[in-house]
């Protein structure tokens, strides 16, 4: 599971502070991670399914702006998951041959852009959600990108984010933003 904080400006109104959390998650958590995060707990979380956020005192169900619900986004990573075949070389006999792909194998990208309340005015707001899911659209194209739902059961207002792979394609992609610009890549699913 790799993770990356994003800082993206331009969302935000001049001068205020914003991030972007991006992690890969799996059908089943990697063995010996601490938090035995996957797909199925994350979407739960972003739904607001009773019982998978106690760190918010009293959940409200997350307005949809694009998409499926979270729920949906983890049963489609799934089903990528399940028909991705991984080639490898067999040792014995030297051919390459094809297998299941691992479920502790990233299968989903999912992510949430945030910035602090009191920088915005009630019409700022909006634009800020409105230019999230703008980028996002833009940044993984609309095929990829299967949800994007605001909460507003927290002290700051954000959006979570659901992409998954296109059928068949590899799970790495390039993070551009402040790591590319130093010179770094990172990756990541999708």
């Amino acid at each position: 599971v790799m993770s990356h904080q994003v800082h993206q400006p331009q969302l935000a109104p001049a001068g205020h502070a914003q991030f972007i959390h991006v992690e890969s998650y799996a059908r089943r958590a990697p063995r010996g991670k601490s938090g035995g995060n996957n797909i199925q707990k994350i979407a739960n979380e972003a739904e607001r399914v009773a019982g998978s956020c106690p760190h918010v005192s009293e959940p409200v169900t997350p307005r949809l702006l694009f998409g499926h619900r979270p729920t949906e986004c983890a049963l489609r990573s799934k089903r990528w998951a399940e028909q991705k075949l991984t080639p490898y070389l067999d040792g014995r006999t030297k051919t390459k041959k094809l297998r299941k792909y691992r479920e502790d194998a990233p299968c989903a990208l999912v992510g949430v852009i945030s910035a602090p309340a009191q920088f915005f005015k009630p019409h700022e707001l909006e634009d800020f959600i409105e230019c999230c899911v703008v980028w996002l659209k833009r940044k993984y194209g609309e095929d990829r990108l299967l949800s994007i739902v605001e909460h507003v059961d927290e002290p700051h207002p954000h959006v979570h984010f659901w992409v998954v792979p296109r059928p068949g394609a590899d799970t790495t992609v390039s993070i551009k933003g402040s790591a590319s610009e130093a010179g770094s890549t990172r990756t990541s699913v999708a």
